[in-house]
């Protein structure tokens, strides 16, 4: 994993922020009176292209040190302004966009005036040139957290259907050979979705997150 120093990022960074602020000024020299995009079409093009390979370069740094703004406006939101200010979105939307990324990378080299390339490096390697420890520990608690919570989703479910289901079968008129069958094949088949089935039980997970996210909203 190539890593950045601190003088290699500022350096990039400060290129990365003149590059958008020429980009803004020629994306608002190419409009006519009505906000559309009349001239330098090619050109523009051409430089959004490029910044969207730098912001790629620069994007995991520049969500770590900034503020990674969002904006909503009329139309909705909120939206990450890099990326739309990146995008072919309508000008009304890039605009603010560009300028909130701009605001954004001035924030970071004010703060990277005030670090020291100690402390850029406890941010984002250690010496053997790996990410540090302490971001590894946070994936890794939270891979950890996502994996338990996901089996006791698996769990529950699996235990709400069997009692479901046995009530039913329990009410059915059958003889108990017949009844054992059923419990047997239910089993089976609630084994296989709720433990075995990785398609199975990626809906379960999205069906969680989703309510969840709509729970969130009320």
């Amino acid at each position: 994993m190539n890593i950045m120093n601190k003088s290699d990022f500022e350096s990039r960074i400060s290129e990365f922020y003149k590059n958008v602020k020429e980009y803004k000024e020629l994306l608002f020299r190419s409009l006519d009176n009505g906000a559309n995009l009349v001239r330098n079409v090619n050109k523009i093009n051409e430089e959004r292209s490029n910044l969207n390979i730098m912001y790629g370069k620069l994007s995991k740094y520049i969500k770590k040190l900034g503020n990674y703004p969002y904006l909503s406006d009329i139309g909705g939101g909120p939206y990450p302004a890099y990326e739309v200010g990146l995008s072919a979105d309508i000008i009304q939307r890039r605009g603010p966009c560009l300028e909130a990324i701009m605001q954004d990378l001035e924030y970071i080299l004010g703060k990277l005036d005030e670090m020291s390339k100690e402390e850029f490096s406890r941010i984002f390697f250690t010496r053997v040139g790996i990410e540090s420890s302490l971001e590894m520990t946070d994936k890794i608690e939270k891979s950890v957290k996502r994996g338990r919570e996901s089996w006791n989703l698996f769990g529950y479910v699996f235990g709400v259907l069997l009692t479901i289901l046995g009530t039913i079968i329990g009410m059915l008129p059958l003889s108990w050979t017949y009844k054992t069958a059923f419990w047997i094949v239910i089993i089976l088949v609630l084994l296989e979705i709720c433990f075995i089935n990785g398609k199975t039980q990626n809906w379960l997970i999205g069906v969680k997150i989703k309510y969840e996210n709509i729970w969130k909203k009320v």
